[in-house]
């Protein structure tokens, strides 16, 4: 686990507060070969990536949609305007 972790360019630093790596501003479509096969080994689908480390940050309004996730941003507040300016 280690090594995929280090192959995502993760620290013991970024490991352990969410959000600070780089990497997690990529969506799954959006990783390389070589990071989707680390992101894989340290026990992630493509749902759970785009979930829990990206936090759909790289969808645009549109890929909400199609993920069918407009409703529940939606009740937290999201438009397609809020979603573009952030």
């Amino acid at each position: 686990e280690k090594g995929a972790a280090t192959d995502l360019n993760y620290t013991p630093e970024t490991w352990n507060a969410p959000g600070t790596a780089s990497i997690e501003k990529k969506a799954y479509d959006k990783l390389s070969p070589d990071e989707k096969t680390a992101a894989v080994s340290l026990g992630f689908s493509e749902e759970q990536w785009d979930c829990y480390q990206n936090h759909y940050v790289d969808y645009d309004w549109g890929q909400l949609r199609s993920a069918s996730l407009i409703e529940p941003f939606a009740r937290l507040g999201w438009s397609k305007e809020a979603w573009f300016d952030r």
